[in-house]
C-alpha cells in the first residue's frame, strides 16, 4: 500500500471546524474565571454608593471622589448622600446572596468562599447587585490603585454552564469527531476500492 494511504488524510470540513474548536477553547479559557477585570483606577475606593453607580473614595479632606462603576472612569467630586453614601458589604446581602467578610465573598447561606484575593491584594468593596468587586492591589504603595471586576458567571463550578462559549466549545467538539468519524469511513472506503482495483488488474 502506497505511504499516502498511511498517513492519515482529514477533509477541509473537519479541519474548519478544527480552527473553530481551538479558537472556542481559547475563549473559553479566557472567561474561565468568575470575576473579569474591567479597569484600573487609580484610587482606592472605600466601596460602592447604595445605589451601585459610582465607586467611592474618601480622601481625607477633599471632596469625596466618585468613579463609575461600569467603566471604573473618573466621573465626579460629590458631596450628595446619593454618591457618596457606601453600601455596607458586610452587613448586607446582595441580590445574589453572598456578601463581603475579611476581604472574602462569601455566600450568605452556606458561608462558601468565592471569591479571593491573594496578598498583599484585598478585596475591599462589593456592589449591591453582586456583580461587581473591587480589589485593592496593595494599600501600602506608593502609589496606590485598585482594580474593578465585574462577574461573568455564577462563582461555582457548574457557573460555566452559563458562558455560551462553553456550550459552543461542546457544539464543535461534537461535530469535531462526527466529521473525523465520517473521514475515517470515506477513507476506509477509498482504501478498499483501492485494493479491489488492485486485485482486478493482478
Amino acid at each position: 500500500m502506497r505511504l499516502r494511504w498511511i498517513i492519515p488524510r482529514f477533509s477541509l470540513r473537519t479541519l474548519v471546524v478544527f480552527l473553530l474548536l481551538v479558537t472556542s477553547g481559547v475563549g473559553l479559557w479566557w472567561r474561565w474565571e468568575a470575576w473579569l477585570m474591567v479597569s484600573e483606577i487609580p484610587d482606592v475606593p472605600n466601596g460602592f454608593s447604595k445605589n451601585g453607580r459610582y465607586a467611592v473614595a474618601f480622601p481625607g479632606s477633599a471632596p469625596p471622589r466618585c468613579y463609575d462603576a461600569g467603566s471604573g472612569e473618573f466621573s465626579h467630586y460629590s458631596q450628595a448622600p446619593s454618591d457618596t453614601d457606601t453600601y455596607d458589604g458586610e452587613r448586607g446581602t446582595t441580590q445574589d446572596g453572598v456578601y463581603l467578610k475579611d476581604g472574602e465573598i462569601r455566600s450568605r447561606r452556606t458561608g462558601r468562599k468565592y471569591a479571593v484575593a491573594k496578598a498583599p491584594r484585598r478585596i475591599v468593596g462589593i456592589s449591591p447587585s453582586g456583580s461587581m468587586i473591587l480589589v485593592a492591589n496593595d494599600p501600602l504603595a506608593t502609589w496606590p490603585s485598585t482594580t474593578l471586576c465585574r462577574r461573568t458567571r455564577p462563582e461555582p463550578w457548574w457557573g460555566v454552564f452559563w458562558l455560551w462559549e462553553f456550550w459552543l466549545t461542546v457544539a464543535l467538539a461534537g461535530v469535531f469527531v462526527w466529521s473525523v468519524w465520517r473521514d475515517r469511513g470515506a477513507l476506509q472506503r477509498a482504501s478498499l476500492s483501492l485494493c479491489q482495483g488492485e486485485r482486478d488488474r493482478g
